[in-house]
């Protein structure tokens, strides 16, 4: 299915059919999408605590599950017939889980005075 985004539909044949070919598109594909996906969410995620950005990841999932499978059907029509609940679950768990990722790793712990000019720990003066 994510093979015949960039191939075409011509590439959809039955499950015991297996193209290698196919199969590396569909995978550098997925992984192209999941990092233009993951960039936007680090751009558009707002300096909060693991709950909350677990929660807000796993709306942006919601919204990335509607893009994909709604949004996107003129150019790939084959995708109206995986709109199901494993579908939404997993865009749900891919969402809360780049959003936690995100912010465990973007979270800083500084002890002492920060400056609100650069953000950063401030030089203490002796």
């Amino acid at each position: 299915m994510i093979g015949a985004i960039v191939l075409g539909p011509a590439v959809l044949s039955s499950p015991d059919a297996f193209d290698p070919a196919v199969v590396l598109v569909a995978i550098f594909t997925h992984l192209m999408l999941s990092t233009i996906y993951g960039t936007l969410l680090a751009l558009l995620m707002p300096a909060v605590d693991i709950a909350w950005g677990i929660l807000l990841g796993g709306f942006y999932g919601l919204a990335l599950y509607y893009v994909n499978f709604y949004g996107l059907n003129a150019f790939s029509p084959w995708f109206a017939q995986q709109r199901d609940w494993v579908n939404l679950a997993s865009h749900f768990a891919f969402g809360a889980v780049l959003a936690c990722a995100y912010t465990a790793i973007n979270t800083r712990r500084v002890i002492g005075r920060i400056d609100p000019t650069t953000r950063s720990p401030a030089e203490q003066s002796s």
